[in-house]
């Protein structure tokens, strides 16, 4: 089931916005992917996600969807080594890509304190809790999930989110306004306020050429015939996106507390 699988039901959903597409085209290097329409972009990304993720002489014999997003997902996720973390076989997708997205983060976090120290580390744990609870003051949130947020400040809350002891909604915010913080750290040193997501910018300054995929991020990784260096950053993306628009949020709500650093 490669046509509307788990992947091309995101890439169809009518809620995309300009900002997501070029998050996703900017992983594989296509600059005009918003000049085509609707379906050639959901074309187009289905046929470079998989392929990315396929043998190159396989890939002559394959459609544009194939092979399923489903063995995707779940090879990237053994690929992270993360086998002993999530049951593979009886897991979702949406699940795994939750755990990938976790290990994602982890092992930015590892990098972090292995360039800079552990109190850089800290600085990031101020920042996120910080951005939080301006999130929290500008109503942004229902109060069942501000009073969750209550209880985990400063270092517990990264924690929190990194152990995997966070779901749903606050799992989203905490992802989101760290992913916010890494990226003015690895990509956009200064994010200024700009028309669009911040989350999808911040997500492209990760990924991009400035960002964190010419870290140590790729040291150990078994590449094989896959190019992970795409598949991975996509599956990323693919996964926010999918929280995102399963909680119906508006991308602008992460750019409409935020400021600028002096």
């Amino acid at each position: 089931m490669a046509k509307g699988d788990q992947l091309d039901i995101i890439l169809g959903d009518p809620n995309l916005t300009w900002e997501d597409w070029e998050t996703l085209g900017s992983i594989f290097e296509l600059t005009n992917i918003n000049q085509a329409s609707k379906q050639e972009k959901r074309e187009i990304l289905n046929r470079e996600i998989r392929h990315a993720y396929g043998n190159s002489a396989l890939n002559l014999f394959r459609n544009n969807y194939e092979p399923d997003y489903e063995e995707i997902v779940r090879k990237t996720a053994a690929v992270l080594k993360l086998s002993a973390k999530v049951p593979l076989q009886t897991a979702t997708v949406a699940q795994i890509e939750e755990f990938i997205v976790l290990e994602v983060l982890s092992r930015l976090k590892a990098q972090i304190i292995k360039e800079s120290g552990i109190h850089a580390w800290h600085a990031v744990e101020d920042s996120v809790d910080f951005e939080i609870q301006k999130y929290l003051i500008a109503g942004k949130c229902p109060s069942c999930i501000a009073s969750r947020f209550k209880t985990l400040r400063g270092p517990a809350l990264l924690t929190a989110l990194l152990a995997g002891r966070m779901a749903g909604l606050p799992q989203y915010i905490a992802a989101s306004e760290l992913i916010l913080v890494l990226a003015r750290r690895f990509g956009f040193p200064d994010l200024p306020p700009m028309a669009g997501s911040l989350l999808e910018r911040a997500i492209a300054a990760l990924f991009g050429p400035l960002g964190w995929t010419a870290s140590f991020f790729w040291l150990g990784l078994d590449m094989g015939d896959t190019n992970w260096k795409r598949v991975i950053p996509a599956v990323f993306v693919i996964a926010a996106l999918r929280k995102r628009l399963h909680h119906h949020l508006n991308p602008a709500i992460f750019q409409e507390h935020y400021q600028a650093p002096e």
